[in-house]
């Protein structure tokens, strides 16, 4: 295992962005970042083709997994894992969303997804559609206040 350098929540993102970019184009996206925008993974394609875990460069430690490395990158920064998807689109995240984060996300709602799958802080809905959280229920739980 290799160690990564870790960097603060802030140096980390702004170093992100210096990489990748954003993006207001969802199906190009990768992460949702605290402020709300799109972290862009598409390198310039109609959508998504980076990995998620090439964030681990911006993380120290060891770890057994690369996802766990993207998963300490999410506690670090507060970024949200986002994967689009024609019919739905899927949310991991390791902290509270921000404001900015639940009116990306309200959003996203706006566009009827048929489902979302939901993993971590404030993602506690029950009811499920084909193994995956009913949207609705999903975005009570993350932004009731829409």
């Amino acid at each position: 295992m290799a160690l990564i350098h870790r960097a603060s929540g802030r140096r980390s993102i702004k170093e992100a962005l210096a990489e990748f970019g954003t993006t207001t184009d969802p199906n190009k996206a990768g992460f949702i970042l605290p402020d709300g925008r799109f972290l862009d993974l598409s390198y310039g394609q109609r959508h998504r083709v980076e990995d998620h875990r090439v964030v681990e460069r911006w993380v120290e430690g060891e770890f057994e997994y690369r996802t766990e490395a993207m998963n300490e990158w999410l506690r670090n920064t507060g970024a949200i894992r986002f994967s689009y998807h024609e019919d739905g689109f899927v949310l991991d995240t390791e902290t509270e969303p921000t404001s900015a984060q639940k009116r990306t996300i309200g959003s996203l709602m706006r566009s009827r997804p048929e489902w979302v799958a939901a993993s971590g802080v404030g993602t506690d809905a029950q009811e499920t559609l084909d193994g995956y959280p009913r949207a609705a229920q999903v975005f009570a739980a993350l932004a009731p206040e829409f």
